[in-house]
């Protein structure tokens, strides 16, 4: 899934609604019925409802959630990849903090349970989406904080373990995610197309171009963050960087495809790497 991240209020005709809740210096979240993932509160906006309206009743459904006060953070966009689905969606959505101060048993609904997390834990039901907005949550609370009790903020230290969790979601070891091979990135592509064998077109030279088409189209988007927030905001604010940064993955992501398609190896590609860069270093 593809996901931006927008200011709040930049965006109409919102669909969903998001609330990251904190509650003792945790997060809540919930597990639904059907699913064995965890997840923020929210859900669909009903009809004569604003999106504040709509986030403080699905934090009272999903939560059991008394007492609190809900703040606006962001808004998202989010997208279906054409790769993952045939019928390719997108929806705008609105993004909420809320602050618990008391919390009651779970309404009977689709929520089995809920619980408190230190951090993010890596079998989020919507990590695209999660991993996108939860920075801007965090960025909330921080400006927040000088104005509200000390009962009522998060320490640096717990904020910045939530933001590493849900910045390295995938349940990689740390070693591995902090400096990735290409037959590792090619193996990690081979294992998503396997999870989603039936769902998604397989990796075959016909469709190799599909590929690079959206490889193309990503490294679009990276441009668009350029044009949109430029040069200092990338180097300097985490939440655009972050954003830029995953677009470059998408590129890579893509990118690997493609190899995958055309039954290209890491060791031919290094092959050939090392080759070329030996010939440009031999250049004037």
């Amino acid at each position: 899934m593809k996901c931006t991240a927008y200011d709040f209020g930049t965006l109409w005709d919102y669909k969903y609604v998001v609330t990251f809740a904190l509650y003792d210096g945790k997060w809540i979240l919930c597990k639904h019925k059907e699913r064995d993932t965890w997840e923020t509160s929210g859900g669909h906006i009903e009809a004569g409802e604003t999106p504040a309206e709509a986030a403080a009743r699905e934090l009272r459904e999903e939560t059991g959630a008394l007492d609190f006060d809900i703040d606006p953070v962001c808004d998202y966009w989010a997208c279906d990849e054409p790769h993952e689905t045939k019928d390719v969606s997108w929806a705008n959505g609105a993004v909420f903090l809320a602050r618990v101060r008391t919390v009651g048993s779970i309404p009977d609904n689709e929520m089995a349970a809920i619980r408190l997390f230190d951090e993010m834990p890596p079998n989020l039901t919507y990590p695209d989406i999660t991993k996108t907005v939860f920075p801007y949550a965090l960025k909330t609370i921080r400006k927040a904080a000088e104005n509200l009790p000390a009962d009522m903020t998060v320490d640096e230290t717990t904020l910045n373990a939530a933001y590493n969790s849900v910045d390295n979601a995938s349940g990689l070891p740390a070693e591995l995610a902090a400096d990735l091979k290409l037959s590792e990135i090619m193996d990690m592509q081979r294992q998503l197309q396997k999870k989603h064998i039936g769902e998604w077109a397989a990796l075959t030279p016909d469709y190799g171009r599909n590929c690079i088409l959206w490889m193309i189209e990503e490294l679009g988007e990276a441009v668009s963050v350029i044009k949109k927030r430029g040069e200092t905001y990338i180097m300097n604010d985490p939440v655009i960087r972050a954003a830029f940064v995953e677009e470059f993955v998408d590129v890579l992501m893509f990118m690997t495809d493609a190899f995958l398609c055309y039954g290209i190896n890491a060791a031919e590609l290094s092959a050939a790497f090392i080759k070329k860069h030996t010939r440009n270093m031999g250049r004037d």
